[in-house]
């Protein structure tokens, strides 16, 4: 097994199928152990990854070691941890069908090779796990809304449309989910301290009009730092706080079976 592992390595480090290849630094293989009985799949390398070659260095990296660390899983000597692309879109940007397909072979391999007993999905996938949640809680309550989900600087990670759901919802839906990482607060509570007389009154009108003063954005932390932010769109404020309330509970609960 280590033979096969090495030689698709060696394989995947020597790539040239798609462009990516004349703008990466490195090829971010994946790193843990190649008998693991878990993996974690990421979507692709960012800056931090394509400068030192290896998967999840960054931030994010160290903050998924420490709840994996909690458990008694570390990539040192029991899961591995890998990507769907090998190589950095240039900007981050998302992978072009092409590079997908190109990649999604050599990630197959690692997998046939590894056999895991679980595998976890990271980024989109995982924010796309929360949105379906969060989607099911607003059908049961009739509600057609657009949820977005986004980094710790506001930048959208995943967003979903159901049937009807406004238009307008989905720009609403993504600048929710902008406030509350920015402002690192929910937009219920800015709701109240942009009133006039208070604190923040008039700050609807920074940003480029991006910051949203009424219910439905919700800060996600991590071990009291923000990581990202949920927003939802499309019914009243009050129906749009209480199914990103609930959202924000989910992600809550899975943290805390870490």
């Amino acid at each position: 097994m280590e033979n096969q592992y090495e030689v698709l390595r060696q394989e995947c480090l020597s790539c040239q199928k798609c462009p990516l290849a004349q703008t990466r630094n490195h090829v971010v293989f994946g790193a843990g152990v190649p008998n693991a009985e878990v993996v974690f799949i990421g979507e692709g390398p960012g800056e931090n990854e394509d400068l030192q070659g290896q998967p999840f260095v960054g931030r994010g990296g160290a903050l998924l070691d420490k709840y994996l660390q909690a458990v008694d899983l570390s990539r040192e000597k029991n899961i591995y941890i890998t990507n769907m692309v090998k190589c950095r879109p240039p900007q981050n940007r998302d992978p072009h069908p092409d590079e997908v397909a190109n990649c999604i072979g050599y990630l197959s391999r690692q997998l046939e090779i590894i056999r895991p007993k679980i595998i976890v999905c990271l980024g989109r996938i995982a924010a796309n796990a929360l949105i379906e949640k969060v989607k099911a809680y607003a059908q049961e309550m009739g509600v057609n809304v657009v949820i977005a989900v986004s980094d710790q600087a506001g930048r959208p990670v995943a967003v979903q449309c159901m049937d009807d759901a406004y238009i307008a919802s989905f720009d609403i839906a993504l600048n929710k989910t902008f406030t509350s990482a920015s402002l690192k607060m929910s937009t219920e509570e800015l709701s109240h301290l942009s009133q006039p007389g208070q604190s923040l009154y008039g700050i609807q009108f920074t940003n480029q009009g991006k910051i949203v003063i009424f219910g439905g954005g919700e800060p996600l932390k991590a071990d009291g730092k923000i990581i990202g932010a949920l927003g939802v769109s499309g019914g009243s404020a009050e129906e749009d706080t209480a199914i990103a309330a609930y959202g924000k509970e989910i992600f809550e609960e899975v943290l805390a079976c870490l």
